[in-house]
C-alpha cells in the first residue's frame, strides 16, 4: 500500500521553443506562442534551489531544464490562437530532492503538472495512448491519479472539455484532500478535474489564473489556499530567474523582497471588458518601450501605450508589427527567421550591456539584449540560428518569458493589480502577505541589476500617485532557498 497523500508536481509552464529531435522538420511557425523557457545559452546552467516554507506561505523552486520539442498549449478560444503560445514534452525529470511536493488524498500517488498563469483549473491523468514515443514516456512519467485509492475522494457529476490552441482534456470533476509537506495545514474538499481522455496533452495543468465567480464556478487552487487559510492572501509571487541563474521561485502568499531592486509599483490589472479579449486575465497597461545601447541614451520606439498580457506561460513577448520593427532595427536585424522572428547577430546572445526598457506607472524594467535573444541550434553542416524573442502581433499584445525573466512580479487576484519591480537576485527574504501589507512602495533588499544602473532617470519610476510602504525587505548574507517542500520546472530550448 503507498503512503498517504497524492503529491503533485508543479511543473511551471514557462516554456517552449525548442530545438527539433534528430530527423524532423524543423520550422518557427509553431513558435507563434511559446511557454516561457530558458533559452540554449552558453552560460546558461542548471541550477535546483529548494524553497524554505514560512506560515502562511508556500513557495516553490523553479529549475530551468532543457526540452525538446514543440506543441501547442492552452488557447482561450476568444484569443487569437496563431499568437499565442505552445508548450512541449518535458524531457527532463527533477531530482529525487525535489519530490516532496503538494500533497492530494489519502493514501499518495505522485502526479507531475503545468503551473499556469494562462488557465484557471487543475486536472490530471493525460490520455498518453496516442502521443509520439518520446511524448508517451514523459506522460507516462507524470504518473496517474486513481480516484479508487483515495479515501477521501468524492466523484461529482460535474464533466466538462478544456480546450487548447492544439488538443484538448475531458474531465469529470473530482473533490480530494490537499495538504503540504513540512506544514499542519490541509485544504479539504478542493475539486480538480480527472481527465477521461485527452489529445496532445502530456501533463495535467494547474492553473492559478482568475477563479471562482470570474471564469469558473467553483474555488479554484488558488480560491482554496487563500479561502481554507493556508495563505492570507489570493497572490502569487514570480521571480523566474535569468539565464545564467538557470532557476528562480514563485511563492503563493508571500512577497520576496530579496529578489528585486527598488520599490514595487502598482500595475493596475484591467477589467475583463474593457480587455483586448474580453477575458479575465492578466492585462495591464505598457506605456512604452525604449531601446539603449551599449553606452548611448535610450530612444523610444513607441508612439503610444498599450494593454498587454503577462503570461508565465508564454517564452515570446507579441508586441505590434510596428514595435517589432523598430525593435529589430535598432539592434541592426538581418532579416526574419520563419515566422517573422528578427534574425538578429548571436553576438548579442552573451551581451549584456544593450537592453530594451518597458516602462509602466511606476517601473521600467530593463530587459538586456542576452535575455531577449533565443537562439536556436544549427541543423548538422549549418550555423546556429539567432533571434529576438517578439513577434509582430496587431491583435493583441503579450509580455512573454523574454520579458518576465528581468521582472519580479506579485500578482494580487484580490486587488486586481500586479505588484512590478525590476528582478535582482540576492538571495531569500519572504514575507507573508496579509491583509495589512502594504505592497505597493514596498523596498526590496537587492542592488539594481547592471543593466538599470547607468540608465535610470529621474522618470523611469514615476507614479503620479506614488506613495512609499515603510516596511523595507532586508537580504542577508544567509538569506538563501534552503529548506525544500516543492520544486517548479521551467523548460528550456535545447
Amino acid at each position: 500500500m503507498a503512503p498517504p497523500f497524492l503529491f503533485v508536481l508543479l511543473v511551471l509552464a514557462l516554456s517552449v521553443s525548442s530545438a527539433p529531435q534528430s530527423g524532423s522538420k524543423f520550422s518557427l511557425n509553431s513558435l507563434v506562442g511559446t511557454l516561457p523557457v530558458i533559452d540554449n545559452w552558453k552560460g546558461a546552467k542548471t541550477t535546483t534551489k529548494r524553497a524554505a516554507q514560512h506560515p502562511k506561505v508556500l513557495t516553490l523552486a523553479v529549475e530551468h531544464v532543457p526540452k525538446s520539442r514543440l506543441i501547442k498549449r492552452d488557447v482561450d478560444k476568444d484569443v487569437v490562437n496563431e499568437t499565442l503560445t505552445s508548450r512541449t514534452d518535458v524531457s527532463y525529470y527533477l531530482d529525487r530532492d525535489c519530490e516532496r511536493l503538494v500533497e492530494i488524498g489519502k493514501p499518495p500517488q505522485k502526479v507531475k503538472v503545468q503551473l499556469d498563469t494562462g488557465s484557471f483549473e487543475l486536472w490530471v491523468d493525460p490520455d498518453c495512448s496516442k502521443l509520439s514515443p518520446n511524448d508517451i514516456r514523459f506522460c507516462q512519467s507524470t504518473g496517474r491519479y486513481d480516484v479508487e485509492r483515495s479515501k477521501t475522494a468524492v466523484v461529482t457529476q460535474g464533466k466538462t472539455t478544456l480546450r487548447y490552441g492544439i488538443g484538448a482534456a475531458n474531465i469529470t470533476y473530482v473533490e480530494d484532500t490537499i495538504g503540504f509537506p513540512g506544514s499542519p495545514d490541509e485544504m479539504q474538499n478542493v475539486r480538480f478535474g480527472v481527465a477521461t481522455s485527452s489529445q496532445q496533452q502530456f501533463a495535467g495543468i494547474l492553473g492559478v489564473g482568475f477563479g471562482d465567480g470570474v471564469t469558473i464556478s467553483y474555488p479554484s487552487f488558488m480560491d482554496q489556499l487563500a479561502g481554507q487559510r493556508v495563505t492570507e492572501s489570493k497572490t502569487l509571487g514570480v521571480a523566474l530567474g535569468s539565464k545564467e541563474e538557470g532557476g528562480g521561485s514563485v511563492t503563493f502568499g508571500g512577497v520576496d523582497t530579496a529578489k528585486y531592486a527598488g520599490r514595487l509599483a502598482a500595475v493596475p490589472i484591467i477589467d475583463a471588458k474593457d480587455s483586448p479579449d474580453k477575458v479575465p486575465r492578466y492585462w495591464v497597461k505598457l506605456l512604452s518601450v525604449s531601446h539603449s545601447p551599449p553606452g548611448e541614451t535610450s530612444t523610444v520606439l513607441t508612439s503610444g501605450s498599450m494593454d498587454v498580457f503577462l503570461d508565465t506561460g508564454a517564452t515570446l513577448t507579441l508586441l505590434p508589427s510596428s514595435v517589432v520593427q523598430a525593435m529589430a532595427k535598432a539592434v541592426g536585424s538581418t532579416g526574419s527567421v520563419n515566422g517573422g522572428l528578427p534574425a538578429v547577430s548571436c553576438r548579442l546572445a552573451n551581451n549584456q550591456d544593450g537592453a530594451f526598457g518597458f516602462r509602466f506607472n511606476g517601473v521600467t524594467v530593463f530587459v538586456p539584449y542576452n535575455e531577449m535573444v533565443r537562439q536556436l541550434p544549427g541543423q548538422p553542416g549549418q550555423r546556429s540560428q539567432c533571434y529576438l524573442g517578439v513577434m509582430p502581433s496587431d491583435k493583441f499584445a503579450l509580455l512573454g518569458d523574454t520579458f518576465l525573466r528581468s521582472a519580479y512580479a506579485v500578482f494580487d487576484l484580490d486587488s486586481k493589480t500586479v505588484f512590478m519591480a525590476r528582478y535582482s537576485n540576492c538571495g531569500s527574504n519572504i514575507q507573508a502577505i496579509t491583509k495589512d501589507t502594504r505592497l505597493k512602495g514596498l523596498r526590496g533588499g537587492c542592488q539594481e541589476p547592471t543593466v538599470a544602473q547607468n540608465r535610470l532617470t529621474s522618470g523611469d519610476d514615476d507614479d503620479d500617485s506614488a506613495a512609499t510602504a515603510s516596511l523595507t525587505g532586508r537580504c542577508g548574507l544567509n538569506a538563501v532557498v534552503s529548506a525544500a517542500a516543492a520544486c517548479v520546472l521551467i523548460w528550456a530550448m535545447v
